[in-house]
């Protein structure tokens, strides 16, 4: 069984990642599939494989046949020996096709009135939005950046319905085609954040918060409805300061992290939680997302984030909120963490030596999981990590 694609690999801990080349997609190989695969790579055949099993597990024949049959199938599955398929784990960020150009008189036209004009680390935009209600969650995010562009070469962004999909377009060219409004979103945030930057490489992109504190910085990666953004939210009040909240930026060769200082996104089961910290919850407009409803909280301190200054991630920590469960915090394994992120829906750089820099990174920066039930637990075992 031939390879299909071109995979570089790189170790963890006692495990093996896989990446097919120029794809955002991971497979994480525990140690009896890292000794298949690389046994594999060596031209051994599948009885030969077996013996090596065998012979170091002293387990039977029919258990080594097993074992070497269920790995060979993962991985055709996952697209190694066939066409290229979803990952087990995920494929993320994967580049799309726009299906057909989009032209210039778009159904839905932005007029003048429907723009609004931001400023992020110097670099000044404006969006043109196709309607109020495709400006309403965007801005909601943003609007605290909001004024006059003061400079005469800026990006202009346009943001508009095309049939049943999203057309954004950065400097007139199309740059994404969505069905879902969602994604749309996701793309030209990124886009302005990335173009925030313009002279630094960025390494990755992760689905997290990040809070800053005494020139340290913690990293919170987690899934939608995790309870990330409610812990940062928390953990403001207890003297950390904002650098981001959902989309974070880190550099390709120290992995610091870039600040982004949009707005925290409070889902409704947080609101009574968070409403005597900070009243304004009471008065801040309701939308809806991904069937969620949300308020897009804007941390008092944005104003003294200073995009230059980069802030290096002292510990990873994964939070999960849940009401049955007391609170706790348990160091994890670098190679459960980078599961973590990946299951995040996270997005890394595929050059092969930023990625070895990215799992070297990982490798010696410590991780945790916290599981909280408990708001004000989970701000003082967060505390107490800096201070130990």
């Amino acid at each position: 069984m031939k390879l299909k694609k071109i995979i570089h690999s790189y170790p963890l801990d006692n495990h093996l990642i896989l990446q097919p080349a120029l794809s955002n997609q991971f497979l994480v190989l525990n140690e009896t599939a890292k000794i298949i695969w690389q046994n594999h790579e060596r031209g051994l055949s599948r009885d030969a494989i077996r013996a090596v099993l065998i012979q170091k597990y002293g387990i039977s024949q029919e258990q080594a046949a097993q074992d070497v049959a269920s790995v060979f199938n993962w991985l055709e599955s996952a697209g190694l020996f066939d066409d290229p398929a979803t990952s087990v784990l995920m494929s993320v960020n994967e580049e799309k096709e726009i299906s057909a150009p989009i032209p210039d008189d778009c159904e839905e036209n932005p007029d003048a009135g429907i723009q609004s004009g931001y400023s992020f680390n110097g670099q000044d935009f404006i969006i043109y939005y196709g309607n109020h209600q495709l400006k309403k969650h965007i801005h909601a995010f943003i609007s605290h950046l909001e004024q006059t562009p003061s400079r005469e070469h800026i990006t202009i962004y346009h943001y508009t319905r095309y049939g049943s999909q999203i057309a954004v377009k950065k400097n007139g060219e199309v740059i994404a085609l969505e069905q879902e409004e969602y994604q749309a979103q996701n793309i030209l945030l990124n886009e302005i954040i990335t173009d925030a930057y313009p002279n630094i490489q960025v390494g990755a992109i992760i689905h997290a918060s990040a809070v800053e504190k005494d020139g340290m910085c913690i990293l919170l990666p987690a899934q939608s409805g995790s309870g990330k953004s409610t812990l940062t939210a928390a953990l403001l009040q207890a003297g950390f300061t904002y650098m981001g909240d959902d989309c974070i930026l880190l550099e390709s060769s120290s992995f610091d992290v870039l600040p982004v200082p949009f707005a925290l996104s409070i889902k409704e089961n947080s609101w009574n939680v968070l409403r005597k910290s900070y009243p304004e919850l009471d008065t801040l407009p309701v939308f809806h997302r991904l069937g969620k409803t949300i308020k897009y909280l804007i941390p008092q301190d944005f104003l003294r984030i200073q995009t230059s200054q980069r802030a290096p991630v002292k510990y990873l920590i994964y939070p999960k909120y849940d009401p049955d469960t007391p609170t706790d915090i348990k160091e994890i394994s670098a190679v459960k963490s980078f599961q973590n992120i990946i299951e995040a829906y996270s997005w890394i750089e595929t050059d092969p030596l930023c990625l070895a820099r990215f799992i070297d990174w990982l490798q010696y920066t410590k991780s945790y999981s916290l599981s909280y039930s408990c708001l004000a637990d989970a701000v003082q075992l967060t505390t107490n990590l800096l201070i130990t």
